[in-house]
Parts: structure tokens; C-alpha cells; sequence
């Protein structure tokens, strides 16, 4: 996507659902926004209020970013402890069974 933003000067906004769902890295927030900003794109997300102050989207780009990857952490551990309780509790790790189980 930031490749085609790059080589078309045709593109005039970036639209996402959810900026978490761009992205669950706080410095790659940072970098579409950079980008963005630089070619004049402005980034819209149907359910955060952006501004489209240079200054303030920065500010938000970076916060959402923090809390989507504190959010993605915070999966990873669950997901980790989870795998851990099934197998202490002999249970197969996965949902998809071996032929013949």
C-alpha cells in the first residue's frame, strides 16, 4: 500500500476502518503517517476522529499506535498462557487433530 501511495500522485486519502487494523506497530503508525503527510494524503478512519492538523494527526497516529501494540502484547501473552495451560493439562495444542485421534 505505501509503495502505490509513493508512485501515484492520484491518491487523496487513505481509508481505514480502524487504525489498529492498519497496523499493530507504533513506529509503523508513525511511518504511514509520515508518508501520508509528506504526499498530501490524508488518512481517514470511519470510527476514530482524526484531525487533519499536521501536528495533532501526528499525536494521535503515535497514541493509537502505543495502545495497538500494547493491545497486540497483551494477546500474545494470552495466547502463550493458554498454550502453556494445554499442554500441562495434556490437552493437543491445537484445534485441528491428528488423522486417527
Amino acid at each position: 500500500m505505501l509503495n502505490f501511495v509513493k508512485l501515484d500522485s492520484d491518491v487523496k486519502y487513505l481509508i481505514v476502518t480502524r487504525l489498529d487494523r492498519l497496523t499493530r506497530n507504533a513506529q509503523d503508525m508513525m511511518d504511514i503517517a509520515e508518508t501520508c503527510l509528506q504526499h498530501d494524503i490524508q488518512v481517514i478512519s470511519l470510527n476514530e476522529s482524526l484531525s487533519s492538523k499536521p501536528t495533532d494527526l501526528r499525536m494521535q497516529m503515535s497514541i493509537y499506535g502505543a495502545v495497538a501494540e500494547f493491545q497486540r502484547s497483551i494477546i500474545r501473552e494470552n495466547v502463550m498462557l493458554g498454550s502453556a495451560k494445554r499442554a500441562q493439562a495434556g490437552l493437543p495444542l491445537s484445534m485441528v487433530l491428528p488423522t486417527g485421534y
